[in-house]
């Protein structure tokens, strides 16, 4: 009713939230990402604040990751030890 009475009308507001201030510079952390695939988010923050002076938490970083479709785990250096055989007949 308050809404009729001040504007006029009951169109309802527009809903959501609004856009990470990472994502105005995907650019530049994607570049990040490909000369560092094995930072941790802590160390991506980092990098992240060193290049642009944005800090964003790792929670943030992590979110963010996942929006780009960037993969997160890092690859092994060695190959993987097969498992051990359980059965010692």
């Amino acid at each position: 009713m308050i809404q009729k009475r001040t504007e006029g009308h009951v169109v309802p507001h527009k809903q959501g939230g609004s856009v990470s201030p990472v994502m105005e510079h995907k650019d530049q952390l994607v570049a990040i990402f490909e000369n560092q695939r094995d930072a941790t988010l802590a160390e991506y923050c980092e990098l992240l604040f060193d290049e642009t002076g944005l800090w964003v938490s790792q929670s943030t970083m992590c979110r963010t990751f996942q929006r780009l479709n960037l993969p997160r785990k890092k690859k092994r250096s060695a190959p993987a030890k097969p498992p051990a055989n359980e059965s010692n007949s």
